[in-house]
């Protein structure tokens, strides 16, 4: 079993630097311009509609997709162990690849035997 918890970005204030740019669109000065232009056009738009008075729970609803967040995972041994398997696969999206690799590291210092053969 496991359980998350997400950081609601209902009450929470955020700005272009909460932004993650995927490797993929940094690779490329013309993508990472496109990017950044969709993102300043995206928070000023946010900030407009906060000016004319929409409720912060209803202006982000255009604020781009890309935006950090705090996550919360509880979760026994056995879904670890699942979720080490999905999702360290080179088929795994870089972001939740990435949070695997982080995971793991951390789990292995309490834990080492028991996800020795992880890698």
């Amino acid at each position: 079993m496991a359980s998350y918890s997400q950081q609601s970005h209902r009450i929470v204030a955020v700005t272009p630097s909460d932004v993650v740019v995927p490797p993929s669109v940094q690779q490329n000065s013309r993508s990472h311009e496109i990017f950044r232009k969709s993102v300043n056009a995206s928070f000023n738009a946010f900030n407009e509609l906060r000016r004319l008075g929409v409720p912060l729970e209803d202006a982000r609803y255009v604020l781009p997709n890309a935006l950090t967040t705090n996550i919360s995972v509880t979760m026994d041994a056995r879904k670890m162990l699942h979720f080490f398997k999905l999702h360290l696969s080179s088929s795994a999206q870089w972001e939740i690849r990435e949070l695997a690799r982080k995971m793991l590291q951390e789990v292995k210092k309490v834990a080492p035997i028991m996800f020795e053969h992880i890698e």
